[in-house]
């Protein structure tokens, strides 16, 4: 058997994890694998369906990450193989490998801000040249020195070397 294989890189499917399809797994040369089907769909009024394959590998397991998606609006990176079967027919596997909750500009942006925040209150107080300023209590910024304010320690001398 002759197989060909033609793959297409880095595409992206934007809707809704609705389900895990099956599972298949088994034993090569390389070792145990498992191979998960998911449904996606878009919303709309006529909505397109997908349906892709996530492998676990020893390192990644991908699966668990997209059975916690399921249900979710999400953003899921994939390829696209074809291969010729035994029977000289072609056949599409599209593998997800990346997934990623889809989420607005404004919820981005307050989840930075929280994340920010709570940053913040890690710190607590910190240490300046100038003293000790709580983080927490209006904003984490040193005061600017004034003009003529020489910093604490030796004296600088005005020799030349």
């Amino acid at each position: 058997m002759v197989t060909i294989q033609k793959t297409i890189d880095n595409m992206e499917f934007k809707g809704i994890l609705v389900k895990k399809i099956g599972q298949r797994e088994g034993d090569n040369a390389r070792g145990h694998w498992v191979i998960a089907q998911f449904l996606l769909e878009q919303e709309g009024m006529y909505p397109k369906r997908m349906a892709c394959d996530v492998m676990n590998s020893e390192f990644v397991n991908a699966i668990g990450k997209f059975e916690s998606m399921i249900g979710k609006s999400v953003v899921v990176r994939f390829d696209i193989a074809a291969s010729e079967g035994s029977n000289g027919k072609w056949y599409n596997n599209i593998r997800g490998y990346d997934i990623r909750e889809d989420i607005s500009d404004e919820e981005r942006e307050k989840m930075a801000n929280e994340k920010k925040v709570a940053r913040k209150s890690e710190l607590g107080t910190i240490e300046t040249p100038e003293g000790k300023v709580d983080v927490n209590e209006a904003g984490s910024e040193v005061p600017p020195k004034t003009e003529g304010e020489r910093p604490e320690g030796p004296e600088e001398d005005d020799l030349p070397f």
